[in-house]
């Protein structure tokens, strides 16, 4: 009998309380355009109407959309009143689903208020109880009691006792098998929610002028999406022509899978701030004597830099998995920046380090990462809370006082590095260059798994004349370096990226494609040559320190040795860095450079050799450096 009512109440609520249900409709998407961090979609989505009132419910859209981004259209004769958005769980808003969930919820309901009664019940018996055993002790100490007294109030006081205990013991009982009764209820309604996966639905409030089938539209933006460019290059070393493969890695997670979709992919990035910035007033003055004074004083007591701090907490979107920047002085930018990714409790999750242009990208952030951490040598360290997936990081000179004197080398002249080759796709594509963005439409449908993991794409194949030269900066990397000068090179929405290196179709090495930022020359790294033998060292015969006053002076010298084992000439340019002077009280002097160029301004010195087949050059320079001699020489 209570199966068959259960029954006919599940089929009451179904048929009553769920009977004006919106007309349920799934959005597929068809198109997106990738930008660098996020996409544009369109999905679309066909719904039987009636003529008059209807509500559509779409769903299977994103869980990462910008629900301020929801633009509604579509075919058909209809008006729309309203939009509204919300989230549900896949196969579980169903009607019967929905009934049973009713149903426990009520069960849920009245077990609880029933716990709550017995509760209730339990604590005016336990006052009670409290109440007689304060009030056991009769009489007085003046007062004596009679016989009769005492017979009377222990045949109340007993069989009130034991009415209160076994009714507490009874509620006790009763208690555990209703919260036990709840408890299973609650877990089959959680077990009912976890049938699916959360998504988005829009709800579409309109009137319909007859009772054909329309079409919608959706479109919207949405995170946790994005991709980066890569680069292949392939060339024989001789002839003049070099060509470089453009790819996009594209990633998404986003909560579901893009089946075949048409795409492109933009060079714009909306979610970076796009106001333009308006130069203003600037003054400059000399800090007081006394603020430096002390400010050196302070920081004489400090074993650290005071750490600088950049916000209070996240912002940034749980659903945002990918975050990329760049580091810079205020000037030039910082390479090798170490960048450590933490959590609220200062625990380090991952990392990574700037690379030759500052830049950095780290993959996959999760909902635990609060905030990064940016340091570099000499420079005070930062703390960076996450409020975007585009970071734009300016590292001060730290403050503190070490005894010692601080002589700067430029930017690093070349870097190297190394990942593993990917077999690349081959769409057709077509290119479209906007006012201030590229973007490649790729001519084939595409699917993307939900997964966050990178699916590469081949979206431009250009040729390139080129100009081969030999490069070598031996303090740096004792290797020769081939490269490859790109003349009239166009930009075509190329940009700053991991470059792969292929010489007669052998895999040499990864670099990266720097794009020119005042010229239209690009120079390209092919890696190093084995042929040609680079050694430097310091001469010791005039490695020597001399005192003089309250000065002291360094004096340095080197010799670099090129040896070319190859059966052809070839031209080499090798770049060596003396150092520049940060402070008044140190000098660099006595610069001797045989034959090659120097630029007082950057320290670097040049030389443009021809290195005949089999044969051996030497290259020479030296300079001193005088400082005060209380203090500690540092170069870096």
């Amino acid at each position: 009998m209570k199966r068959i009512s259960l029954a006919l109440l599940a089929l009451l609520l179904t048929n009553g309380l769920f009977a004006q249900e919106p007309v349920i409709t799934k959005g597929v998407i068809k198109q997106v355009t990738v930008y660098r961090s996020g996409a544009f979609a369109s999905a679309e989505a066909t719904a039987k109407v009636t003529k008059g009132p209807n509500i559509i419910e779409v769903r299977g859209l994103p869980l990462t959309i910008d629900k301020n981004s929801i633009q509604v259209g579509g075919k058909g004769v209809f008006t729309i009143n309203s939009i509204t958005n919300g989230t549900y769980f896949r196969d579980t808003d169903t009607l019967e689903k929905k009934s049973k969930a009713y149903i426990l919820g009520q069960k849920i309901d009245s077990l609880s208020l029933l716990i709550n009664d017995l509760k209730d019940n339990n604590s005016v018996l336990k006052s009670e109880l409290n109440l007689l055993t304060q009030n056991q002790n009769i009489g007085s100490e003046t007062i004596g009691l009679k016989l009769l007294d005492i017979k009377a109030a222990m045949a109340y006081y007993s069989p009130r006792f034991l009415e209160i205990k076994l009714a507490l013991l009874k509620n006790e009982e009763q208690y555990k098998i209703n919260d036990n009764k709840r408890a299973i209820c609650q877990r089959e309604l959680n077990e009912l929610s976890k049938l699916g996966d959360q998504e988005v639905s829009v709800t579409i409030d309109l009137t319909a002028e007859s009772n054909d089938p329309i079409l919608l539209t959706i479109d919207f933006l949405m995170s946790g999406c994005g991709w980066s460019p890569t680069y292949d290059a392939r060339t024989d070393g001789v002839n003049d022509k070099l060509k470089i493969t453009y790819k996009a890695d594209v990633w998404q997670r986003t909560g579901i899978d893009w089946n075949k979709v048409d795409f492109s992919l933009s060079t714009g990035n909306p979610s970076l701030n796009n106001n333009y910035t308006k130069a203003n007033r600037r003054y400059y003055m000399l800090k007081n004597e006394y603020e430096q004074v002390n400010n050196v004083d302070k920081s004489k007591n400090q074993n650290v830099d005071e750490l600088e701090v950049i916000g209070t907490s996240r912002t940034l979107s749980p659903s945002v998995t990918l975050i990329s920047g760049n580091v810079t002085d205020g000037k030039e930018p910082i390479p090798y920046a170490t960048i450590a990714v933490m959590s609220k409790y200062g625990k380090i999750l991952t990392g990574t380090q700037t690379d030759f242009d500052g830049n950095f990208k780290i993959h996959p952030i999760t909902p635990e990462a609060e905030y990064i951490e940016v340091s570099y040598i000499g420079c005070q360290k930062l703390k960076y809370y996450l409020v975007t997936d585009y970071l734009e990081i300016q590292l001060h000179k730290s403050n503190m006082e070490l005894n010692c004197v601080e002589v700067l080398w430029e930017r690093p002249l070349i870097s190297q590095g190394f990942v593993e080759e990917k077999e690349a796709e081959k769409p057709q594509y077509s290119t479209f260059n906007n006012f201030t963005t590229t973007e490649f439409k790729i001519n084939t449908p595409y699917t993307f798994l939900s997964d966050g993991k990178e699916n590469q794409i081949e979206i431009n194949n250009t040729e390139f004349k080129a100009q081969y030269e030999y490069y070598a900066a031996p303090e740096l990397n004792q290797s020769v370096f081939l490269t490859a000068k790109l003349v009239d090179f166009e930009n075509s929405g190329y940009e700053n990226g991991p470059l792969n290196v292929f010489i007669n179709d052998g895999f040499v090495a990864t670099n990266t494609l720097e794009l020119p930022k005042t010229s239209d020359t690009a120079i390209v790294s092919l890696g190093y040559d084995k042929a040609l033998i680079l050694n430097r060292e310091r001469i010791k015969n005039k490695a020597r320190t001399s005192t003089l006053g309250f000065d002291k002076t360094e004096f340095f010298a080197f010799n670099i040795t090129l040896r070319n084992t190859k059966n052809s000439a070839v031209q080499v340019q090798v770049q060596e860095q003396i150092p520049i002077s940060t402070k008044d009280d140190v000098t660099v002097n006595n610069i001797k450079y045989g034959n090659a160029s120097f630029d007082y301004k950057t320290g670097i010195v040049t030389w443009n050799i021809t290195i005949n087949a089999k044969e051996k050059v030497e290259l020479l320079y030296e300079y001193s450096i005088s400082y005060p001699s209380k203090s500690n020489i540092t170069i870096r």
